[in-house]
């Protein structure tokens, strides 16, 4: 009987063997997860250069912003003393002029004073978002270098 049951161990020993995967079947697994880890570090890799590539895209964008805003500034300051020596120039004595056309020019030139003075600060807010803006990309891409 031990003769027996030590036969059928060694029997059941060599089915359970003859059913696990083959060297081939093992190879195939291993090829499978060596081509996941390659798709997966190319993926990566793709989305990495497209997140870069969108971060330039968005400097240089922004980089251009500021630099018309800092020539908006320009123009406006230089508006605002056109418009102040205009008003230099309303206020002087013009013969044959009635003071009720002096007081109306002076108040169309105090509008057009107060509206340049309303935006040079509101273009300079702008630029300073513009420059915060683009330390922050400057940081974020440095992180791809």
């Amino acid at each position: 009987m031990k003769k027996y049951s030590f036969n059928i161990i060694l029997l059941a020993l060599a089915t359970m063997a003859a059913c696990g995967p083959n060297a081939e079947q093992q190879a195939q697994q291993q090829q499978h997860r060596d081509d996941s880890v390659k798709s997966a570090a190319v993926s990566e890799t793709k989305n990495s250069l497209e997140k870069k590539e969108a971060l330039t895209q968005e400097f240089n964008t922004v980089n251009s912003a500021l630099a018309s805003l800092k020539d908006k500034l320009k123009n406006a300051t230089a508006d605002l003393d056109v418009a102040n020596d205009k008003m230099k120039h309303i206020k002087d004595f013009h013969l044959g002029r009635m003071d009720k056309d002096r007081e109306k020019q002076i108040k169309d030139q105090n509008l057009a004073i107060q509206a340049l003075e309303d935006s040079i600060p509101k273009i300079k807010s702008a630029i300073s978002e513009a420059e915060q803006k683009i330390g922050s990309l400057k940081s974020q891409l440095e992180s791809y270098k």
